[in-house]
């Protein structure tokens, strides 16, 4: 698994990685399953909605997947809102 993003909420906005994460996808040997997105630092001001979509965005995406709000220590400690993280990556 490859790791195509790694970084804050508003970079993958601002610079629309959605789509440039989607032309990986039409390398050949590349697929769904070997790619994994990093998004931390996502703003507490972020609409349930607006996480919810960004969570069904990239899960079209990537096999891999995690989003926080933490902007330090994101992969030494969970977020409060990692229940709700695990529920929207359920759904």
């Amino acid at each position: 698994m490859t790791v195509v993003f790694e970084g804050t909420y508003s970079t993958y906005q601002q610079n629309d990685f959605g789509k440039t994460i989607k032309s990986f996808l039409t390398a050949p040997g590349f697929e769904r399953d070997d790619i994994a997105i990093i998004v931390h630092s996502l703003p507490a001001a972020v609409s349930e909605k607006d996480k919810l979509s960004l969570v069904k965005d990239i899960r079209k995406l990537a096999a891999g997947v995690f989003v926080t709000g933490l902007s330090v220590d994101y992969y030494a400690s969970f977020a409060q809102s990692w229940g709700d993280f695990v529920k929207d990556v359920d759904n």
